[in-house]
């Protein structure tokens, strides 16, 4: 029987049949495109790339980005990335495509909004497998990636406080919960959740799962708590959709997974959810209080401040 890590792989290695150009910067358009959609494990299933009009990489001060598909839905262009890049490998052996890379790309296109969407584990009874999550909130315990984007692609860059009072967007929260609770018929859809960041590639034991839940986690995952700090670094807009495809260790008899079959028709759901947020976010008119507005100017760094790294390939 073949495994996740096989099935996945597959999938990755089928992405090589599309051309992918190696572009110097990002191409001129007279259409913008502002929303990005970033995902780990919902729809590497549904094949999103196989929509796309155009694949592309750039450069980065951490070497060449993983592929960047420019794929439409609803008529509305966006930016599609997988977080594991092009070949599939944990979270913790992944920080330069999946981090650093991947913001860097990011920042340079100019992209405004970014949605994320990953498959967690539950921590307490309350999250059933089949419910879906907006993030609200985060515990970082991630011990590998960089805690800063900023000290990853500046030279120099000055002390940055990031604020984190609400820790992902409202607005993109708002537009997220409204399509979730308008087209998700078979589970429930949890409003708030605080995600307890971990890196992986391993699941957790009993006790780390007793931990993480006294320590306030409702849900595990591996990449969107990294994600929420580089956007709000960046200056861009952040939000994220998680799907309960387990409950954690030692909280069950025996282990509760969803099956291949359940998770693959749920994922399909979420890819939608995800798709409709990301159409309608890109039309919004940008009205956020909450999260940093610095146009080109990342973390309000003032321009004669800043001196980027050199991008490599």
């Amino acid at each position: 029987m073949s495994s996740a890590h096989e099935r996945r792989q597959d999938v990755w290695n089928d992405e090589s049949s599309m051309e992918i150009e190696r572009l110097e910067s990002p191409a001129k358009r007279t259409e913008p495109i502002n929303v990005a959609l970033i995902d780990g494990s919902i729809t590497w299933s549904i094949g999103l790339q196989e929509r796309a009009e155009k694949a592309f990489t750039l450069p980065t001060p951490a070497g060449e980005s993983p592929p960047f598909y420019i794929v439409r839905h609803r008529g509305v262009p966006f930016y599609y990335v997988h977080f594991h890049g092009v070949d599939f490998v944990s979270a913790s052996g992944n920080v330069q495509v999946g981090f650093t890379r991947t913001w860097s790309a990011l920042r340079v296109l100019g992209v405004r909004d970014v949605f994320s969407g990953a498959a967690a584990g539950s921590l307490h009874r309350d999250y059933r497998v089949g419910d879906i999550v907006v993030i609200d909130d985060f515990l970082d315990f991630s011990t590998h990636r960089p805690r800063s984007i900023l000290m990853e692609i500046w030279e120099r860059p000055p002390y940055i406080g990031a604020a984190f009072k609400e820790p992902t967007c409202p607005e993109l929260r708002a537009i997220l919960l409204q399509v979730a609770m308008s087209q998700y018929r078979d589970g429930r859809v949890h409003e708030r959740g605080v995600l307890a960041q971990v890196e992986g590639h391993r699941f957790e034991t009993p006790a780390e799962i007793r931990a993480l839940k006294l320590l306030g986690g409702d849900f595990v995952a591996h990449h969107q708590a990294s994600e929420a700090i580089y956007a709000r670094e960046l200056g861009m807009h952040y939000t994220a959709l998680n799907f309960i495809s387990n409950i954690g260790e030692g909280l069950e008899p025996g282990t509760a997974w969803a099956s291949g079959e359940f998770a693959r028709a749920h994922y399909a759901l979420c890819t939608e959810i995800l798709l409709d947020a990301v159409a309608l976010a890109a039309q919004r008119t940008n009205t956020c209080t909450e999260c940093p507005q610095p146009d080109t100017n990342p973390g309000n760094i003032r321009p004669e401040d800043v001196k980027l790294k050199p991008v490599w390939r």
